[in-house]
């Protein structure tokens, strides 16, 4: 997540999790230590992984995008791979006019990126756009 902020040139985020409060705080502190600010942090509160996959898009979506409501946020992160994102991604991206990262998303374009293999037009959002 950390390679993605760089290469959108983002710091200021909102983390969008499904976790338990203190999962959700410790990903703000590791953020925080590695030059990140997550100035906003939304949480499903989802301490049963199985229950976080079931999470509907439509609160998906509509979690990441209370990030409106903030103008100074820069980009944000969805985290946990089994939180179904990659429908909502453009969607959400368009309605913020910032980029939207996922967990999932941003291990595919950073396992291309270390590949050396191009990564442009291969999934969706600004993350595979550059």
């Amino acid at each position: 997540m950390l390679a993605a902020f760089t290469q959108l040139g983002v710091s200021r985020i909102t983390i969008v999790s499904p976790y338990v409060e203190e999962v959700s705080d410790a990903l703000s502190r590791l953020l925080e230590r590695n030059g990140a600010t997550p100035a906003r942090v939304g949480s499903f509160g989802q301490a049963q992984e199985a229950v976080v996959a079931r999470i509907s898009l439509r609160s998906v979506e509509e979690a990441i995008s209370e990030v409106r409501k903030d103008p100074e946020i820069e980009a944000v992160f969805a985290s946990c791979t089994n939180l179904r994102t990659l429908p909502v991604i453009k969607t959400c991206e368009r309605r913020l006019g910032k980029p939207v990262i996922s967990s999932s998303l941003e291990l595919a374009w950073h396992m291309m990126h270390l590949g050396g293999l191009p990564t442009a037009g291969r999934g969706p959002g600004r993350l595979f756009a550059a």
